[in-house]
């Protein structure tokens, strides 16, 4: 909270049951704006890659994932288990955070100083159809 007033955001949300690309693609629908999602710069939990690896992957997980199949236009690089996991209902603890393009490394940075685990900067809002995503 304290980086994010520092520096100052346009948005935040937590990133919860609806998974990633479920939250990301909420606030841009609410902000009629699109965006761009680096599959790559997004921290993943080395075990919760061995899980989906595995065909372990909860059915809330599943059901985001055929949601966002009307949302989302994933890469062909990006594999059915990567989208599984920016689609991940498990997830807890972590914000999505929109700042201003000349912004996103000072925000970082603010971050890192006071004390965030894992900070990283993972696509950018782009003018489209709200709500709509490309996931490379």
């Amino acid at each position: 909270c304290d980086a994010m007033l520092e520096v100052g955001v346009h948005a935040a949300t937590d990133v919860t049951g609806f998974g990633l690309l479920g939250h990301l693609r909420n606030v841009c629908a609410a902000s009629g704006v699109s965006a761009r999602v680096r599959s790559a710069d997004v921290p993943m939990l080395a075990a919760a890659r061995a899980y989906v690896a595995e065909g372990i992957a909860p059915g809330g997980t599943h059901a985001n994932w055929r949601f966002l199949a009307d949302w989302v236009s994933w890469s062909p690089q990006v594999t059915k288990d990567e989208q599984l996991l920016l689609s991940d209902a498990q997830t807890s603890g972590g914000l999505l955070i929109a700042v201003a393009p000349g912004k996103a490394d000072d925000l970082l940075a603010a971050l890192r100083r006071h004390g965030t685990p894992i900070a990283a900067l993972v696509g950018e809002i782009v003018a489209g159809d709200p709500g709509r995503m490309e996931v490379d």
